[in-house]
């Protein structure tokens, strides 16, 4: 059980530091439509691709971790993230 409380406190900080890092790639990118242009520019920009791919290896570890454990194990972890986020996102804020 301890491994997959080890892989859920990845799985989060894995989520939210992606999507810090795919927001931070934003900052020089169009608004986001599916004209070709603006696709091949989001695809180009190598922050917002680290961050996605983060994202993704986040979700997917944490399935892996629901998995391997019962959900009530963990609930006490669920405001983690929300924590996370918010250091990440203020650390983003003030190094900007």
């Amino acid at each position: 059980m301890w491994e997959a409380i080890c892989m859920t406190l990845l799985a989060t900080a894995g989520n939210n530091i992606g999507k810090v890092l795919q927001k931070k790639g934003t900052v020089i990118l169009p608004p986001l439509s599916f004209k070709f242009k603006v696709i091949r520019a989001y695809v180009s920009n190598r922050l917002w691709i680290i961050g996605f791919l983060m994202d993704i290896f986040g979700a997917l570890l944490m399935l892996k971790a629901l998995s391997e454990a019962p959900v009530r194990s963990f609930s006490t972890l669920i405001p983690f993230p929300v924590l996370l986020g918010a250091f990440f996102v203020i650390s983003a804020a003030v190094s900007v």
